[in-house]
């Protein structure tokens, strides 16, 4: 799995400049991972969690030995050999050790064939597995912990996409909107200026009127700097760095609909900062079970077989016997293991006093993301609708303007609130964008309620 990915990522290295057209705003966040080196990274890293249980387990391998020795001396052409070999094996679920070995001994006075067969069983420490099945459900706790905050640097890989792309959306509308202005001035100036040769507008009404035409190029001219600004950022996301896009009319509005069927602004305690605290105590817990286990005695029972086909001082020896005893061990002056008992139980209250932080300002966030959502959709109505009046005015002042009924300077205001009304709405709408998108983060919802999880 891993070299197909790294396969299609230097293909897409190879690939020749690709230009998309008419995007929603989630179709243009897949164009651009499909070649981010980051999102690539952060896939490999989610993979890797699969083998993090396995890895920190005590080995399951059915281990091989194999020895030689052979012993020479000086005054004598009497030599030995000894040959060996041991296979072993761990059952670490049930605390087991399984062993079998053979040793092949010439001397000058014996040759000896032992065969021994021995399983050990846990009694006490680590009784029938007990420890490896505690550190298993520790480490997969950690595997979920790890999880969960791949998830969420995911969410908020996504969230930053997202909300670039949304800004661009914003940086091409504003652009349209510059040109617009400007077409209208110059149509504006063209007027004035038939109503100057015929003596009904002055010298200063053209001035004017031609100063809106200059204004409205100097906007064009910042917001296409803005736009490429924002265009070199999100090129940032590719490792194909010409890459270029166009969203489809609308996008951000489209995106807005989406992702409101998609969410509530109701709490839950599925949200991710109460499984990680949640998490993070089980494995303190486990932590300091593990700790308090450390300084039990290792006591096995011992249970094995004999078989010795030897030759010892002339005489031949064939004699086979079962096994059977206890093996005890027990530690004293351990000042490593008190130490870790200690430490294991400070982590413990850490980490308690860091999982009600965190819950702390979950709450926090929630109350002030509900607040901010709330303001801002109510915002955003009262804009648009103001955007509408103001082209209904606008429409009509124009109107009054060619028949004499207002000035030119008041025309010049209605247009001016008109185009600042706009770039307002634009901008609500992105805050708008913005914090549904935080919203989603914060609960840990992005990547998988936008479907945004395929490679």
């Amino acid at each position: 799995m891993i070299l197909m990915i790294r396969f299609a990522f230097i293909l897409t290295l190879l690939m020749p400049l690709k230009v998309y057209s008419s995007l929603s705003i989630l179709k243009a966040v897949e164009v651009y991972k499909s070649t981010d080196p980051t999102f690539q990274t952060l896939k490999l890293e989610e993979q890797k969690l699969d083998y993090m249980v396995d890895e920190a387990l005590p080995t399951r391998a059915l281990t091989m030995s194999f020895a030689g020795e052979k012993g020479f001396t000086s005054d004598s052409d009497l030599n030995t050999e000894v040959l060996s070999g041991e296979i072993e094996k761990d059952f670490i679920e049930t605390g087991t050790s399984f062993s079998v070995a053979h040793t092949q001994t010439k001397r000058p006075d014996r040759e000896e064939n032992v065969t021994e067969l021995r399983i050990e069983q846990s009694l006490y420490s680590n009784a029938f597995g007990g420890d490896t099945r505690i550190l298993k459900t520790r480490l997969e706790e950690e595997k979920k912990l790890a999880d969960l905050r791949v998830q969420e640097s995911l969410d908020q890989y996504h969230a930053s996409i997202i909300k670039k792309l949304l800004d661009y959306d914003r940086s091409v509308n504003a652009i349209e909107l510059a040109r617009y202005q400007r077409s209208e001035a110059e149509k504006l100036t063209q007027m004035v200026n038939e109503k100057r040769k015929s003596n009904i507008a002055s010298d200063t009404d053209f001035k004017r009127s031609t100063l809106q035409v200059i204004t409205s190029e100097k906007e064009i001219l910042d917001k296409t700097k803005e736009r490429e600004v924002i265009l070199a950022e999100l090129r940032s996301f590719s490792s194909q760095k010409q890459i270029d896009i166009s969203l489809k009319k609308d996008a951000t509005k489209e995106f807005i609909e989406k992702i409101e069927k998609k969410i509530s602004l109701t709490e839950s305690d599925s949200h991710p900062a109460n499984k990680v605290a949640k998490v993070s105590k089980d494995i303190a817990k486990k932590n300091i079970e593990l700790a308090n286990r450390l300084t039990r005695p290792d006591l096995r029972l011992v249970a094995g077989y004999n078989v010795d086909d030897s030759t010892r001082f002339g005489s031949q020896i064939s004699r086979e016997e079962k096994v059977l005893g206890l093996k005890f061990v027990i530690p004293f002056g351990d000042t490593k293991t008190k130490a870790t008992k200690e430490r294991v139980t400070i982590d413990a209250l850490v980490q308690e006093a860091s999982a009600k932080q965190v819950l702390r300002n979950y709450q926090w966030k929630v109350n002030e993301l509900k607040v901010q959502i709330k303001d801002l959709k109510k915002r955003l109505s009262i804009s648009d609708r103001e955007v509408s009046l103001l082209r209904s005015i606008l429409s009509d002042e124009n109107r009054r303007y060619q028949i004499g009924r207002i000035d030119l300077e008041n025309l010049i205001e209605v247009r001016s609130r008109f185009a600042l009304a706009r770039n307002q709405v634009a901008q609500v709408r992105l805050d708008y964008a913005s914090l549904l998108i935080d919203w989603m983060v914060l609960h840990g919802e992005l990547t998988d309620k936008l479907s945004l999880t395929k490679l």
